[in-house]
């Protein structure tokens, strides 16, 4: 069954109030500032329901540099495209990381914090 039946059948079934369908997982390597390059897997889901903003990400990491007070979960996920959402969940944890190393603390894999509801 291709995903357009998939998302027609969740559409359309009566006990369904919301769907989600894992159209890609990513691992990548951040290219961060002073040559750190840590490695973070990034879920991209479709809302099968909503037509705006359907695409979410989902990050096997959060961030917490020395320079944070707490441990930084994006609170807005959702976007237009996969590409977009992709994009954000990139930016989420390089903004932070860049920005510690450009106040001058030492890159470390400590700052990435596994995201306990990881699944």
């Amino acid at each position: 069954m291709s995903n357009e039946n998939i998302e027609q059948f969740l559409k359309e079934h009566s006990d369904i109030v919301e769907a989600y369908i894992l159209v890609n997982e990513l691992k990548v390597y951040l290219n961060c500032k002073n040559d750190f390059q840590p490695s973070v897997t990034i879920k991209v889901y479709k809302n099968t329901i909503l037509e705006r903003q359907p695409y979410t990400f989902k990050l096997s990491h959060y961030i917490k540099t020395p320079a944070q007070a707490g441990v930084y979960i994006p609170s807005i996920t959702s976007y237009d495209t996969e590409i977009m959402a992709i994009d954000q969940a990139i930016k989420s944890l390089t903004t932070f990381i860049n920005s510690a190393i450009a106040e001058g603390y030492t890159a470390s894999e400590d700052w990435l914090i596994p995201n306990q509801s990881w699944y």
